[in-house]
């Protein structure tokens, strides 16, 4: 069996990868639209009727479980919030 280049063995690639931009005009323009609108999310920690968001986060939410034909989808504000509640939902969904 061969080494992993990490421990020594033969690299599978000379070069680095290529740049890959993510972020496109289509992303810029809907980032200043909900700058420009003043609400960026509407959330309310509390019970309210914003306590889901507002019209663009629930937007997105909406076009998210379509495009990946699923029920529900859930906006959170970063990749540990959303880990952690998968691991939360994980442990407490019924059985």
């Amino acid at each position: 069996m061969s080494k992993l280049a990490v421990h020594g063995g033969e690299k599978v690639r000379s070069r680095k990868f290529p740049a890959y931009l993510t972020v496109g005009d289509e992303e810029k323009n809907a980032a200043a639209r909900v700058i420009d609108s003043g609400v960026l999310s509407r959330f309310l920690g509390t019970w309210h009727e914003d306590f889901f968001g507002g019209p663009e986060v629930k937007a997105f939410e909406a076009e998210w479980a379509e495009y990946f034909q699923i029920k529900h989808a859930i906006a959170v504000n970063s990749a540990t919030s959303g880990l952690l509640l998968c691991c939360w939902i994980r442990r407490h969904r019924p059985r």
